[in-house]
Protein backbone atom coordinates (compact mmCIF):
# COMPACT_ATOMS: atom_id res chain seq x y z
CA UNK A 1 0.00 0.00 0.00
CA UNK A 2 1.48 3.34 -1.00
CA UNK A 3 1.51 6.52 0.60
CA UNK A 4 -1.70 7.11 -1.15
CA UNK A 5 -3.80 5.05 -0.35
CA UNK A 6 -2.77 4.90 3.41
CA UNK A 7 -4.07 8.83 3.26
CA UNK A 8 -7.45 7.63 1.40
CA UNK A 9 -7.68 4.51 3.62
CA UNK A 10 -7.40 6.33 6.38
CA UNK A 11 -9.29 9.23 5.54
CA UNK A 12 -12.20 6.71 4.71
CA UNK A 13 -11.87 4.51 7.73
CA UNK A 14 -12.09 7.87 9.87
CA UNK A 15 -15.58 8.57 8.19
CA UNK A 16 -16.93 5.63 9.97
CA UNK A 17 -15.13 5.57 13.55
CA UNK A 18 -16.91 7.50 15.55
CA UNK A 19 -14.87 10.00 18.35
CA UNK A 20 -15.54 7.88 21.26
CA UNK A 21 -14.33 4.18 18.95
CA UNK A 22 -11.11 2.58 20.33
CA UNK A 23 -9.99 2.65 16.60
CA UNK A 24 -9.97 6.34 16.04
CA UNK A 25 -7.03 7.79 17.87
CA UNK A 26 -5.36 5.15 15.98
CA UNK A 27 -6.63 6.03 12.51
CA UNK A 28 -5.69 9.40 13.35
CA UNK A 29 -2.31 8.68 13.84
CA UNK A 30 -1.82 6.94 10.41
CA UNK A 31 -3.60 9.60 8.62
CA UNK A 32 -1.01 12.49 10.01
CA UNK A 33 1.78 9.92 9.40
CA UNK A 34 0.60 9.41 5.67
CA UNK A 35 0.13 13.26 4.77
CA UNK A 36 3.93 13.85 6.43
CA UNK A 37 4.80 11.42 3.93
CA UNK A 38 3.47 12.60 1.39
CA UNK A 39 4.31 16.15 1.62
CA UNK A 40 8.17 14.67 1.72
CA UNK A 41 7.07 13.34 -1.65
CA UNK A 42 5.64 16.03 -2.92
CA UNK A 43 5.93 19.27 -1.15
CA UNK A 44 1.95 19.86 -0.83
CA UNK A 45 1.55 22.53 2.16
CA UNK A 46 -1.71 21.60 2.91
CA UNK A 47 -0.76 18.06 3.52
CA UNK A 48 1.53 19.29 6.42
CA UNK A 49 -1.11 21.55 7.94
CA UNK A 50 -3.44 18.72 7.69
CA UNK A 51 -1.11 17.09 9.46
CA UNK A 52 -0.34 19.09 12.37
CA UNK A 53 -4.24 19.80 13.18
CA UNK A 54 -4.34 15.82 13.21
CA UNK A 55 -1.73 15.78 15.95
CA UNK A 56 -3.39 18.53 17.97
CA UNK A 57 -6.11 16.41 17.83
CA UNK A 58 -4.37 13.38 19.09
CA UNK A 59 -3.12 15.41 22.06
CA UNK A 60 -6.88 16.40 22.78
CA UNK A 61 -7.27 12.88 23.81
CA UNK A 62 -4.31 11.72 25.02
CA UNK A 63 -4.02 12.39 28.25
CA UNK A 64 -0.94 13.94 29.73
CA UNK A 65 0.66 10.84 31.67
CA UNK A 66 -0.48 8.19 28.97
CA UNK A 67 2.65 6.54 27.73
CA UNK A 68 2.78 7.73 24.04
CA UNK A 69 1.90 11.40 24.73
CA UNK A 70 5.13 12.00 24.64
CA UNK A 71 5.47 10.14 21.49
CA UNK A 72 3.22 12.06 19.87
CA UNK A 73 4.19 15.48 20.80
CA UNK A 74 7.63 14.64 18.80
CA UNK A 75 5.94 14.07 15.75
CA UNK A 76 3.55 17.51 16.09
CA UNK A 77 7.40 18.67 16.34
CA UNK A 78 8.60 17.33 13.62
CA UNK A 79 5.70 18.43 11.48
CA UNK A 80 6.12 22.01 12.34
CA UNK A 81 9.63 21.44 11.99
CA UNK A 82 8.96 20.75 8.52
CA UNK A 83 6.51 23.50 7.89
CA UNK A 84 9.12 25.37 9.13
CA UNK A 85 11.25 24.59 6.84
CA UNK A 86 9.44 25.01 3.72
CA UNK A 87 7.65 28.41 4.78
CA UNK A 88 10.18 29.92 7.34
CA UNK A 89 7.56 31.01 9.75
CA UNK A 90 9.42 32.24 12.77
CA UNK A 91 6.25 30.93 15.11
CA UNK A 92 6.66 27.24 13.72
CA UNK A 93 10.33 27.13 15.35
CA UNK A 94 8.95 28.64 18.52
CA UNK A 95 5.94 26.02 18.57
CA UNK A 96 8.56 23.14 17.71
CA UNK A 97 10.38 24.07 19.99
CA UNK A 98 8.07 24.13 22.77
CA UNK A 99 6.62 21.11 21.95
CA UNK A 100 10.19 19.03 21.91
CA UNK A 101 11.31 20.65 24.61
CA UNK A 102 7.78 19.46 26.71
CA UNK A 103 8.17 15.33 25.31
CA UNK A 104 12.05 15.98 26.06
CA UNK A 105 11.03 16.66 29.88
CA UNK A 106 8.50 13.66 29.57
CA UNK A 107 11.37 11.08 28.10
CA UNK A 108 13.71 10.76 31.49
CA UNK A 109 17.40 9.81 31.01
CA UNK A 110 17.27 5.68 30.71
CA UNK A 111 13.62 6.27 28.70
CA UNK A 112 13.95 4.85 25.12
CA UNK A 113 13.94 7.74 23.30
CA UNK A 114 15.59 10.44 25.79
CA UNK A 115 18.76 10.73 23.55
CA UNK A 116 16.76 11.27 20.19
CA UNK A 117 14.79 13.96 22.46
CA UNK A 118 17.48 15.92 23.52
CA UNK A 119 19.58 15.33 20.46
CA UNK A 120 16.65 17.20 18.76
CA UNK A 121 15.70 19.77 20.90
CA UNK A 122 19.57 20.93 20.91
CA UNK A 123 19.85 20.66 17.45
CA UNK A 124 16.45 23.36 17.04
CA UNK A 125 18.00 25.37 19.51
CA UNK A 126 21.27 25.90 17.94
CA UNK A 127 19.04 26.33 14.73
CA UNK A 128 17.12 29.55 16.47
CA UNK A 129 20.57 30.97 18.15
CA UNK A 130 22.38 30.96 15.07
CA UNK A 131 19.74 31.96 12.57
CA UNK A 132 17.36 33.78 14.87
CA UNK A 133 14.30 31.88 13.66
CA UNK A 134 14.91 32.27 10.09
CA UNK A 135 15.74 29.83 7.75
CA UNK A 136 19.37 29.18 6.44
CA UNK A 137 19.56 29.96 2.78
CA UNK A 138 20.42 26.74 1.55
CA UNK A 139 18.84 24.87 -1.91
CA UNK A 140 15.26 23.40 -1.49
CA UNK A 141 14.16 20.14 -2.99
CA UNK A 142 12.42 22.09 -6.01
CA UNK A 143 16.07 23.44 -6.80
CA UNK A 144 18.03 21.64 -9.60
CA UNK A 145 20.89 22.26 -7.57
CA UNK A 146 19.57 20.54 -4.56
CA UNK A 147 19.97 16.84 -5.96
CA UNK A 148 23.40 16.91 -7.00
CA UNK A 149 24.44 19.00 -3.76
CA UNK A 150 22.78 15.84 -1.92
CA UNK A 151 24.09 13.42 -3.27
CA UNK A 152 27.83 14.67 -2.88
CA UNK A 153 27.31 15.58 0.41
CA UNK A 154 25.53 12.40 1.10
CA UNK A 155 28.77 10.28 -0.57
CA UNK A 156 31.64 12.01 0.73
CA UNK A 157 30.18 10.89 4.17
CA UNK A 158 29.76 7.33 2.98
CA UNK A 159 33.09 7.18 1.87
CA UNK A 160 34.17 8.87 5.29
CA UNK A 161 32.12 5.93 7.63
CA UNK A 162 32.60 3.30 5.24
CA UNK A 163 37.12 3.80 5.45
CA UNK A 164 37.13 1.28 8.57
CA UNK A 165 33.29 -0.53 7.29
CA UNK A 166 34.70 -4.54 7.14
CA UNK A 167 31.50 -5.22 4.48
CA UNK A 168 31.59 -5.25 0.85
CA UNK A 169 28.87 -3.11 -0.22
CA UNK A 170 27.59 -2.22 -3.10
CA UNK A 171 26.65 1.49 -3.70
CA UNK A 172 24.02 0.88 -5.49
CA UNK A 173 22.32 -1.70 -2.94
CA UNK A 174 22.18 1.25 0.16
CA UNK A 175 22.73 4.77 -1.96
CA UNK A 176 19.07 5.51 -2.68
CA UNK A 177 17.89 4.66 0.59
CA UNK A 178 20.67 7.22 2.51
CA UNK A 179 20.03 9.45 0.24
CA UNK A 180 16.34 9.53 1.03
CA UNK A 181 16.97 9.27 4.80
CA UNK A 182 19.51 11.49 5.34
CA UNK A 183 18.01 14.61 2.80
CA UNK A 184 14.48 14.65 4.90
CA UNK A 185 15.83 17.00 7.25
CA UNK A 186 18.77 17.99 5.22
CA UNK A 187 18.20 21.82 5.88
CA UNK A 188 18.44 21.07 9.71
CA UNK A 189 22.27 21.30 10.55
CA UNK A 190 22.93 19.50 7.03
CA UNK A 191 25.93 17.82 7.61
CA UNK A 192 25.74 17.10 11.16
CA UNK A 193 21.90 15.69 10.25
CA UNK A 194 23.72 13.46 7.20
CA UNK A 195 26.76 12.38 9.22
CA UNK A 196 24.13 10.79 12.12
CA UNK A 197 22.07 9.70 9.62
CA UNK A 198 24.87 7.79 7.46
CA UNK A 199 26.73 6.77 10.44
CA UNK A 200 23.43 5.16 12.20
CA UNK A 201 22.82 3.68 9.37
CA UNK A 202 25.86 1.74 8.85
CA UNK A 203 26.07 0.35 12.40
CA UNK A 204 26.99 -3.00 12.33
CA UNK A 205 26.81 -6.21 14.89
CA UNK A 206 29.56 -8.84 14.86
CA UNK A 207 29.44 -12.31 15.84
CA UNK A 208 31.71 -14.62 17.98
CA UNK A 209 31.09 -18.62 18.50
CA UNK A 210 33.00 -21.90 18.22
CA UNK A 211 33.06 -23.00 14.38
CA UNK A 212 30.43 -25.78 14.05
CA UNK A 213 30.03 -28.17 10.68
CA UNK A 214 30.06 -26.60 7.41
CA UNK A 215 30.22 -23.18 8.23
CA UNK A 216 29.35 -20.75 5.29
CA UNK A 217 32.51 -19.03 3.72
CA UNK A 218 32.09 -16.15 1.49
CA UNK A 219 31.94 -17.94 -2.22
CA UNK A 220 28.73 -20.22 -0.26
CA UNK A 221 27.12 -16.78 0.16
CA UNK A 222 27.52 -14.69 -2.42
CA UNK A 223 24.31 -13.38 -4.23
CA UNK A 224 22.04 -15.43 -2.32
CA UNK A 225 19.84 -15.04 0.17
CA UNK A 226 20.75 -17.22 3.33
CA UNK A 227 17.04 -17.90 4.42
CA UNK A 228 16.70 -19.47 0.82
CA UNK A 229 19.73 -22.03 1.51
CA UNK A 230 19.50 -25.13 2.97
CA UNK A 231 20.08 -25.47 6.50
CA UNK A 232 23.70 -26.41 7.70
CA UNK A 233 24.83 -25.84 10.64
CA UNK A 234 26.87 -23.49 10.01
CA UNK A 235 24.29 -21.44 7.88
CA UNK A 236 21.29 -22.13 11.16
CA UNK A 237 23.69 -20.35 13.27
CA UNK A 238 24.30 -17.43 10.95
CA UNK A 239 20.40 -17.24 10.35
CA UNK A 240 19.82 -17.11 13.87
CA UNK A 241 22.52 -13.94 14.03
CA UNK A 242 21.20 -11.98 11.49
CA UNK A 243 17.52 -12.38 12.38
CA UNK A 244 18.90 -11.43 16.40
CA UNK A 245 20.79 -8.37 15.09
CA UNK A 246 17.68 -7.28 13.29
CA UNK A 247 15.72 -7.55 16.60
CA UNK A 248 17.94 -5.77 18.28
CA UNK A 249 17.76 -2.83 15.21
CA UNK A 250 20.65 -3.02 13.74
CA UNK A 251 21.01 -3.70 9.11
CA UNK A 252 24.46 -4.90 8.97
CA UNK A 253 25.73 -8.33 10.50
CA UNK A 254 29.31 -9.40 10.39
CA UNK A 255 30.57 -13.15 10.48
CA UNK A 256 33.79 -13.82 9.98
CA UNK A 257 33.29 -17.34 8.01
CA UNK A 258 31.78 -15.61 5.08
CA UNK A 259 32.89 -11.98 5.30
CA UNK A 260 36.71 -12.79 4.36
CA UNK A 261 37.43 -13.82 1.06
CA UNK A 262 40.08 -16.65 2.24
CA UNK A 263 40.95 -17.39 -1.35
CA UNK A 264 43.13 -14.22 -1.87
CA UNK A 265 46.02 -13.87 1.06
CA UNK A 266 46.31 -10.57 1.15
CA UNK A 267 42.77 -9.82 2.03
CA UNK A 268 43.30 -12.57 4.61
CA UNK A 269 46.07 -11.34 5.86
CA UNK A 270 44.31 -7.87 6.04
CA UNK A 271 41.20 -9.36 8.19
CA UNK A 272 43.62 -10.88 10.38
CA UNK A 273 45.52 -7.85 11.39
CA UNK A 274 41.87 -5.96 11.47
CA UNK A 275 40.01 -7.96 13.54
CA UNK A 276 40.62 -6.70 16.77
CA UNK A 277 39.53 -3.36 15.46
CA UNK A 278 36.52 -4.69 13.65
CA UNK A 279 35.06 -6.19 16.70
CA UNK A 280 36.11 -2.43 18.56
CA UNK A 281 34.10 -0.48 16.31
CA UNK A 282 31.23 -2.72 16.05
CA UNK A 283 27.80 -1.30 17.84
CA UNK A 284 27.26 -4.25 19.68
CA UNK A 285 29.29 -7.86 19.47
CA UNK A 286 26.77 -11.48 19.89
CA UNK A 287 28.72 -14.02 21.48
CA UNK A 288 26.64 -17.66 20.82
CA UNK A 289 27.39 -20.14 23.57
CA UNK A 290 25.98 -23.01 21.49
CA UNK A 291 26.96 -25.30 24.11
CA UNK A 292 25.55 -23.71 27.20
CA UNK A 293 21.72 -24.57 28.47
CA UNK A 294 18.92 -22.95 30.09
CA UNK A 295 20.34 -24.00 32.72
CA UNK A 296 23.86 -23.92 32.47
CA UNK A 297 26.54 -21.80 33.23
CA UNK A 298 28.60 -19.19 31.19
CA UNK A 299 32.11 -20.56 32.68
CA UNK A 300 31.49 -23.90 31.42
CA UNK A 301 31.62 -22.98 27.66
CA UNK A 302 34.08 -24.46 25.15
CA UNK A 303 34.34 -20.65 24.09
CA UNK A 304 36.32 -19.58 26.40
CA UNK A 305 39.17 -22.22 24.93
CA UNK A 306 39.49 -21.51 21.53
CA UNK A 307 41.87 -18.97 20.03
CA UNK A 308 40.13 -16.03 18.95
CA UNK A 309 38.24 -15.29 22.18
CA UNK A 310 40.63 -12.86 23.89
CA UNK A 311 40.26 -10.21 21.19
CA UNK A 312 36.65 -10.68 21.13
CA UNK A 313 35.92 -10.90 24.10
CA UNK A 314 38.27 -7.47 25.14
CA UNK A 315 37.59 -5.34 21.90
CA UNK A 316 33.82 -4.98 22.30
CA UNK A 317 32.43 -2.16 23.95
CA UNK A 318 29.23 -3.73 23.92
CA UNK A 319 28.67 -7.77 24.39
CA UNK A 320 25.27 -9.49 24.74
CA UNK A 321 25.68 -13.63 25.10
CA UNK A 322 23.44 -15.91 23.78
CA UNK A 323 22.70 -19.56 24.73
CA UNK A 324 21.91 -22.75 22.89
CA UNK A 325 18.50 -21.91 21.72
CA UNK A 326 19.69 -18.27 20.62
CA UNK A 327 18.06 -16.42 24.26
CA UNK A 328 19.77 -14.19 26.36
CA UNK A 329 22.01 -15.65 28.68
CA UNK A 330 20.12 -15.75 31.96
CA UNK A 331 17.01 -13.94 30.72
CA UNK A 332 19.19 -11.06 31.45
CA UNK A 333 17.67 -8.00 30.62
CA UNK A 334 20.52 -5.72 30.41
CA UNK A 335 21.52 -3.94 26.67
CA UNK A 336 25.21 -4.84 27.21
CA UNK A 337 26.40 -7.65 29.46
CA UNK A 338 29.50 -5.82 30.34
CA UNK A 339 27.64 -3.34 32.31
CA UNK A 340 26.02 -6.47 34.30
CA UNK A 341 27.98 -7.11 37.85
CA UNK A 342 26.48 -10.93 37.57
CA UNK A 343 27.96 -11.53 33.98
CA UNK A 344 31.37 -9.77 34.65
CA UNK A 345 31.94 -11.63 37.70
CA UNK A 346 31.52 -14.79 36.38
CA UNK A 347 33.95 -14.04 33.27
CA UNK A 348 36.14 -12.86 35.65
CA UNK A 349 36.06 -15.82 37.19
CA UNK A 350 37.07 -18.13 33.75
CA UNK A 351 39.37 -15.65 32.49
CA UNK A 352 41.09 -14.46 35.15
CA UNK A 353 41.10 -10.99 33.97
CA UNK A 354 39.84 -7.63 35.88
CA UNK A 355 36.76 -6.54 35.44
CA UNK A 356 38.11 -3.22 34.80
CA UNK A 357 40.02 -4.62 31.71
CA UNK A 358 36.92 -6.68 30.82
CA UNK A 359 34.57 -3.43 30.97
CA UNK A 360 37.02 -0.99 29.81
CA UNK A 361 40.08 -2.63 27.94
CA UNK A 362 42.85 -0.14 26.04
CA UNK A 363 45.31 -1.74 23.99
CA UNK A 364 49.05 -1.35 24.97
CA UNK A 365 52.26 -3.21 27.09
CA UNK A 366 50.18 -1.91 30.36
CA UNK A 367 49.22 -5.27 32.38
CA UNK A 368 50.23 -7.26 29.17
Amino acid sequence: MDVYEKVNFARAALKHCSAGHSDHIFLLHILATSLQCRFHQQGTIADLDEAVILWHNVLDIRLLGNAFYATSLHELALCLSDRFMKLATAADLHDTIKFERVASELRPPGYPDHVESRTCLANLLQLKLKGRGTIPQLPRPSDPTFSLQMKKLVRNIAFEVLRAFPFYVSRNQVYNELLLSASALANLLPTIHIHGVVSTYFRYVTLSRRWGRFEPSLRDIEGRVIYDMDPTDGLSKLRSFCVASCQHGYLWAWSDTCFVDKDGSAELQEAIGSTFSWYRQSSLTTVHLADVSEAGALTSSEWFRRDWTLQELLAPHTILFFIREWSLYKDCTSSNHKENSIVISQLEQVTGIRSRHLTHFCPGVDDA
